[in-house]
């Protein structure tokens, strides 16, 4: 089976839809008004397999066709000041040689550009806080990879990874078996159609998710509704995590696992709904809190996609 990116609605990051009627999941949300909302978003048009790290946590990556965006970036901003963004490319036939050409960036390069809508400054008005452009190269490369900064500020403060410990401060072998534990449990929660448990794993995760993106208390019971709604349908349909690798990120303080093989480079939390052609990619971030012993998710991000009979 292959699989291709739908039109890409993400229950978690939402982008713009909060304001708008949301068509794919059929939610109308309104503005919460409390706070001078400021919002961070990275656009980009990428027609290579990518993947983009904002303060070494994935935001979002594609490893099969490439896409377009926005994604949002404010859950991955910890604290005002400078944030550092990371752009990786592959060339989608790397494997059998394939090659990204100077040319190649040349589309990338006019889209990729990072955005803020200030309530308070030029009407609301979207205002561009960066262009990002890939370094020239002169010659044909498999991969290619930048980072740059920016400065942000934000109306709020997030724990996020900060504080929680740093695993690269345990064994190896040790730090897998966990992290592989708590993966499994996560799974049999979704495929035992288990979602409020699996809501209950998230608690840390969306709360920070509705501070960073200005949620009202509608707005949350109503993506909280949809979130469940569609883990019930991951019931029977969670494909096994191996094989995997394990993957650190965060500065040491976040770890997830990738799948290898089909569906590569996903995170392993993955469901097939074979009657309805749907795929379900869950990318799963754990850290270990401060003051706790515990993996807990901080990150989630999701994709729906659908899956093409080969």
């Amino acid at each position: 089976m292959k699989f291709k990116y739908a039109s890409i609605l993400l229950w978690f990051i939402l982008l713009s839809s909060k304001c708008k009627e949301n068509n794919e999941l059929g939610i109308h949300y309104e503005q919460a008004s409390e706070t001078v909302r400021k919002e961070y978003s990275l656009y980009y048009d990428l027609n290579l397999p990518f993947e983009i790290l904002l303060n070494d946590v994935i935001v979002v990556n594609n490893v099969d066709t490439g896409m377009d965006g926005p994604d949002q970036l404010n859950q991955f901003i910890h604290e005002n000041g400078e944030q550092k963004i990371k752009i990786r490319l592959t060339h989608p036939f790397v494997k059998n040689g394939g090659m990204i050409k100077p040319k190649d960036l040349t589309l990338i390069d006019d889209k990729l550009r990072i955005y803020l809508k200030d309530e308070s400054v030029n009407d609301g008005k979207t205002q561009l806080i960066k262009a990002l452009k890939f370094p020239v190269i002169t010659h044909e490369v498999p991969y290619l990879e930048s980072e740059w900064v920016f400065n942000a500020e934000v109306p709020f403060q997030l724990k996020g990874w900060k504080n929680s410990k740093d695993l690269r401060t345990i064994d190896h072998k040790e730090l897998k078996k966990k992290v592989f534990a708590k993966f499994e449990d996560l799974r049999k929660l979704l495929n035992a159609g288990n979602s409020n448990d699996f809501m209950k794993e998230l608690e840390f995760r969306n709360t920070e998710f509705y501070s960073a993106s200005y949620f009202s208390p509608s707005q949350i019971l109503a993506h909280e509704e949809n979130l469940t709604a569609t883990f019930d349908k991951f019931k029977n349909n969670m494909l096994p995590l191996e094989p995997y690798t394990m993957r650190i990120l965060g500065d040491g303080k976040v770890v997830s696992l990738e799948r290898i093989g089909k569906y590569e480079g996903q995170g392993v939390l993955v469901a097939e709904d074979k009657e309805t052609k749907t795929l379900y990619t869950n990318y799963v971030l754990l850290h270990i809190p401060s003051g706790k012993n515990a993996f807990e998710i901080v990150r989630m991000n999701s994709l729906i996609t659908s899956i093409d009979d080969e």
